[in-house]
């Protein structure tokens, strides 16, 4: 668990008064955040299409029909 502190300074560059006092004389605002560790999902959603980068043509050796071609399209041979 970490702490970030933030400070703020509406009039950045001036001479600041001693102390830890802001510009005038007056208090510097300051924030106070507690982080904490969690699991943070990243998905992305983006236009395209998905092209296969190898192919194959079955094709047959013998003259005729093909009656059935036995095997899964998508499964590796």
């Amino acid at each position: 668990m970490a702490t970030l502190f933030l400070v703020t300074q509406p009039h950045a560059g001036r001479a600041q008064a001693p102390g830890g006092m802001g510009p005038a004389g007056r208090a510097i605002e300051v924030g106070v955040v507690t982080l904490e560790t969690a699991q943070v999902p990243f998905t992305k959603t983006v236009l395209g299409r998905a092209v296969a980068y190898q192919q194959v043509d079955i094709c047959p050796r013998v003259g005729g029909m093909i009656a059935e071609i036995v095997y899964d399209a998508g499964r590796s041979l």
